[in-house]
């Protein structure tokens, strides 16, 4: 038991011991304003701290030289400035500024930082700043520090421009990832359903060469096994050219053409005898009419002829 009371003795000994700064939260905070005017084609930052006692206050300062340009820092009443400009590549640069006061405040605008806006910067453009590295140290040596925001600078008009910020975290990050990376995603989905749209379109250009199967298909040494032989080759029959005649005549007669050519005029010429009595002896059956035997005569052209075979019925 006595064990126990010493280490709780022990303990809050330590815990008066201990400087009250130390567990004191901070409520330092860097603050930025920017007047929203542009006169002469240049813009003025205006950079300063609450929250916190300080005399000194250090930062860095990141920027896009093709579109702006600095021209100058200015010191509020009782500050002075120490500026250094730094090219970090071909279109950033970096000033780092220290402001010092001869006394400790806890709420100021410490300073300003004037740039020249360069004319490719045009209307409806953004560009980013970087503020970063914020320090602040009153008389006791204490520092504060911030880590630093972005400003998101666009030109809204030939004569005005405005500026967003956006402090550094986590969340700020994301947001840069993704504005970083949205183009491309963007590039790619289109790219895909373009290269989705030419496959479904587009026909194939390949083609089955059926000619190289059937010359497999005819070649005998693919029939090893007897018996087993090529298909075989069919003979195609070439369409011959029909030529038509001029004019077409019609023979209705044409199937009862004589088989020769000698032709007797008189014959040709001889009328047809008839006999109009040929019928006059032909017996009937009883009770009906009509003609039940053919009369030979009939046939007569008046000319004998040995080989008529007609049978007299």
């Amino acid at each position: 038991m006595k064990s126990v009371v010493r280490g709780l003795i022990v303990l809050l000994i330590l815990f008066i011991s201990i400087p009250a700064n130390a567990l004191r939260i901070s409520h330092y905070e860097a603050t930025f304003d920017l007047d929203p005017d542009i006169k002469d084609d240049q813009i003025t930052m205006f950079f300063g701290y609450r929250g916190e006692e300080s005399y000194t206050t250090s930062l860095e300062i990141e920027y896009d030289s093709t579109l702006l340009e600095y021209v100058e820092a200015n010191p509020t009443e009782g500050f002075y400035v120490d500026v250094k400009e730094q090219t970090l590549s071909s279109n950033t640069k970096k000033l780092s500024l220290t402001y010092t006061a001869n006394f400790v405040i806890t709420q100021i605008t410490y300073g300003s930082v004037i740039f020249k806006v360069k004319n490719n910067f045009l209307v409806g453009d953004t560009t980013e700043i970087k503020v970063s590295n914020v320090i602040s140290t009153n008389d006791n040596g204490n520092k504060y520090r911030s880590e630093g925001y972005y400003l998101s600078v666009k030109r809204e008009t030939t004569k005005t421009m405005s500026a967003v910020k956006s402090d550094f975290g986590a969340e700020t990050d994301r947001k840069k990832f993704i504005d970083k990376i949205l183009p491309f995603v963007i590039v790619g989905i289109i790219a895909i359903f373009l290269i989705m749209f030419m496959i479904l379109l587009i026909p194939t250009g390949k083609h089955e060469d059926r000619s190289k199967k059937v010359t497999s298909q005819i070649d005998p040494k693919n029939y090893p096994q007897p018996g087993v032989g090529p298909l075989p080759k069919f003979n195609k029959k070439k369409k011959k050219d029909i030529i038509e005649p001029e004019e077409k005549t019609i023979q209705p007669l044409a199937q009862f053409v004589a088989k020769t050519v000698d032709m007797n005029s008189e014959k040709m010429n001889k009328p047809l005898e008839t006999d109009p009595n040929v019928f006059k002896d032909n017996p009937s059956r009883q009770g009906k009419q009509g003609l039940i035997n053919i009369n030979p005569l009939a046939f007569d052209d008046g000319e004998s002829d040995d080989d008529d075979d007609i049978e007299t019925l």
